[in-house]
């Protein structure tokens, strides 16, 4: 019977270390998923700042590498066309400027030749008018695609 007696401790002590480490594995594995997700939604979401803390060297640590380089990778092309929008767009809006200014001209000489020129200055003040409308169109439509591949 004293045998007995002794088993009920030794094995409650078995389920105790069991119990603990597998709540110490469980909370080894899942604390860096959890956090890679959660770093992931939060990409997704356009925060390009994001970062996935290394777990080791293990497959875990791997994955978090390759998504932290994923991530300098995708802020590199976001900035890169966002350089490209903004350029595009003073470009445009230098053509834009000269068109409006190309206008006022040809407005001027039809005046002072007593012509009527109201016709093409206008159209080509309206032409002006809407290539500048297109530059700042273009420039958020770019940036808004930016920002959607990055957050694919």
């Amino acid at each position: 019977p004293s045998g007995t007696g002794q088993v009920m401790p030794i094995t409650l002590a078995i389920l105790v270390a069991v119990v603990a480490a597998g709540y110490w594995l469980t909370a080894r594995l899942v604390r860096p998923i959890t956090q890679m997700a959660d770093a992931a939604r939060r990409l997704g979401e356009g925060h390009l700042d994001v970062e996935v803390p290394p777990s080791g060297g293990d497959e875990i640590g791997a994955l978090a590498w390759a998504f932290n380089t994923m991530v300098r990778q995708v802020r590199d092309t976001v900035g890169d066309l966002e350089q490209r929008v903004a350029s595009r767009t003073r470009d445009l809006e230098r053509q834009a400027t000269q068109m409006q200014t190309t206008a006022e001209i040809a407005r001027a000489r039809g005046s002072s030749r007593g012509t009527s020129t109201t016709a093409p200055s206008s159209a080509i003040a309206a032409a002006s008018r809407n290539a500048g409308a297109n530059a700042r169109s273009t420039a958020a439509t770019s940036v808004s695609s930016a920002r959607r591949v990055s957050s694919a």
